[in-house]
């Protein structure tokens, strides 16, 4: 089910007027594909068909900060590249201006030795965590955390100054 947001987006924009329920119906997918693509899925969003009269046109303004926010309780080994790959797909979009990216992931931590989540391991580490490594703005947590209020106060500030900071290239 398509999400009804303001202004007929597909994203969220400024005047939204319910942000809460709007971020809850983007985040809601779905069932989806057996196995997790996350930064497919992201690398799709960002083609240029999609962004130029495709259905996310507007979406990739250069005014603007781009968050980038993967939820994700598996890991990603199906998406093609590396974390470092798909985060230069990132900068490529916003033109490589690193400072107008932020990205924002909640995953497993099943890799790490003082790991909140607690079932077998996956192969090797983490690649979504490592994805929010490589961004010059990224943050990772534990999606088995108790809560997630810290990490998202702190990334709101970071996305906050970011933005305060952004100078369209």
């Amino acid at each position: 089910k398509r999400c009804d947001l303001f202004g007929g987006n597909r994203y969220i924009v400024k005047g939204e007027p319910d942000p809460e329920a709007a971020f809850k119906c983007i985040a809601t997918l779905g069932e989806g594909p057996k196995t997790a693509v996350p930064m497919t899925v992201m690398q799709d969003a960002l083609e240029p068909n999609m962004l130029s009269g495709g259905c996310n046109d507007g979406f990739l303004r250069k005014d603007a900060l781009l968050a980038v926010v993967v939820l994700d309780g598996v890991q990603d080994n199906g998406t093609p590249g590396t974390p470092q790959d798909w985060y230069d797909a990132l900068v490529a979009a916003k033109g490589g201006n690193e400072e107008a990216i932020v990205t924002l992931v909640l995953s497993n931590d099943v890799d790490l030795p003082d790991g909140v989540c607690k079932y077998d391991p996956m192969i090797g580490p983490n690649p979504l965590r490592l994805f929010a490594e490589a961004a010059a703005y990224g943050r990772f947590a534990s999606i088995c955390s108790d809560t997630y209020v810290d990490y998202l106060e702190t990334m709101a500030a970071t996305i906050i100054k970011q933005c305060s900071l952004l100078i369209p290239g």
